[in-house]
């Protein structure tokens, strides 16, 4: 079995200090309430938006959204046996970015969730093709991953290009899959 998943290293700057991100916070609360603003205004979506993607010290260190907080870190994806045992660790930094192109990294939208979740399902297959090539021995045949590769392109690369015979993924609420696995 190979298990996906991306995380981060935080990383000592500026922007990872709390109170960075709260200054900017309780700045759009008193907008919001000097303004009179209506509830589907979100000052935690906003200060996300207005927050620089990458840290001033290093652009390596990239703003993420994790456990409900924001934070700077060095991204990297992981890749662990079915034991839990690490089989791979690939940095997303500047030489990975480079050899993957199609990899867009930078904010695309207003929420946190949805950046992190497009973020991690583009990363998969360069990863795996990556672990692949360097370990063309490993045989798997069960994925498991998060609902954010929960997509059509990356269903059929698990089963078809990289000849898993399984792939475990939840399914998010607007997947057109219910049973992916099933043939």
């Amino acid at each position: 079995m190979v298990l996906f998943d991306t995380s981060g290293i935080e990383a000592w700057v500026t922007e990872h200090n709390p109170k960075y991100a709260n200054r900017i916070i309780r700045q759009l609360k008193a907008f919001k309430k000097a303004k009179e603003m209506d509830n589907p205004f979100d000052p935690y979506k906003a200060a996300y938006g207005s927050m620089p993607s990458h840290a001033a010290a290093n652009p390596a260190i990239r703003q993420m959204y994790i456990n409900g907080h924001f934070c700077y870190a060095y991204k990297f994806g992981i890749i662990t046996n079915g034991l839990g045992i690490v089989r791979d660790i690939s940095f997303y930094n500047k030489g990975f970015l480079d050899a993957h192109p199609d990899i867009i990294v930078g904010k695309k939208s207003d929420s946190p969730d949805e950046d992190k979740s497009l973020a991690d399902s583009k990363a998969l297959i360069p990863t795996l093709r990556d672990f692949f090539r360097k370990h063309p021995l490993i045989n798997s045949k069960a994925f498991l991953g998060d609902a954010a590769f929960d997509s059509i392109e990356i269903y059929k690369y698990l089963l078809q290009e990289a000849f898993f015979e399984k792939a475990y993924i939840p399914s998010t609420a607007e997947s057109p899959f219910r049973n992916p696995t099933a043939r």
